[in-house]
């Protein structure tokens, strides 16, 4: 009886851990407001694509810092993770911008996301790679949940003339739940508990 309490109990650990991690990433999209705002008050409009790549420096550098400790509590991810969320978001920005423009219709708002998120991914799996084999996986999603956060927000009404970095709160939020999810399954938690002392 003991014994089958125990295994149980093993069985459903790595399980609340799992749903514990996930939980605390939901908070990681608190990085995207802050970002867009600051990027919003030093630049105003993101009109062009020179706006574009100092626009997504500064707002990847938000979400970069807000990401980063909680994949830190998951693997060993390194500082880089910043640097690259800040980097491929200001190159993805000014490739999307470049490329489709400024335009508020729902096609442009789409391509326009998932050109940023496929340049984005492909930075940040140049530091997750040393996490996971499986971590190419991640330029795929990135790329279908960046243009994912555009339309949720663009469906949710908010006004997309005035150019923002990245999209708003509830982008965020569909975008967190999403990738919080693949992370679960693309990067394997570190195992502490079996390093000696």
């Amino acid at each position: 009886m003991n014994t089958d309490i125990k295994t149980e109990r093993t069985a459903m650990n790595p399980i609340l851990a799992s749903l514990g991690w996930w939980t605390l990433w939901q908070l990681t999209f608190i990085g995207f407001p802050i970002g867009g705002g600051i990027a919003y008050f030093l630049l105003k409009s993101v009109d062009g694509p020179l706006k574009g790549l100092l626009a997504g420096a500064i707002a990847g550098l938000f979400i970069g810092t807000a990401q980063w400790p909680v994949l830190r509590r998951r693997s060993h991810i390194k500082v880089w993770w910043i640097v690259a969320t800040s980097l491929g978001l200001a190159f993805g920005l000014a490739a999307s911008i470049t490329v489709m423009g400024t335009g508020t219709e729902a096609f442009p708002v789409l391509l326009r996301g998932a050109i940023a998120g496929i340049v984005l991914g492909f930075a940040q799996w140049l530091v997750l790679r040393e996490a996971s084999p499986k971590a190419l996986w991640w330029v795929f999603v990135m790329t279908c949940s960046w243009a994912l956060g555009w339309t949720v927000s663009r469906a949710a009404g908010v006004d997309l003339s005035y150019s923002w970095a990245v999209f708003g709160a509830l982008g965020a939020l569909a975008f967190t739940i999403v990738t919080g999810g693949v992370l679960l399954v693309l990067v394997p938690p570190e195992r502490r508990a079996l390093r000696t002392r």
